[in-house]
């Protein structure tokens, strides 16, 4: 079950450091959205890293500011 979170984290440089944990389908936009907003707050690259791989097979994308990625 999808746990719908965030975990940020201050670097001693001054960056995010945001771990996520799953989301629901139904908030997942929003998700991708507050990390949009995030980088267009702090200003600067935004680097999206999967942790995992997908258990069901599909395809769809997200812009993140500067980062777009398909899972």
């Amino acid at each position: 079950m999808p746990k719908n979170s965030f975990n940020i984290n201050i670097l001693e440089d001054g960056a995010l450091s945001i771990n996520t944990d799953d989301f629901s389908p139904e908030v997942h936009k929003q998700a991708d959205e507050f990390i949009k907003y995030l980088g267009e707050l702090m200003g600067g690259e935004v680097v999206v890293k999967e942790k995992h791989t997908h258990s069901k097979q599909h395809q769809h994308s997200h812009d993140h500011g500067k980062t777009f990625h398909t899972h």
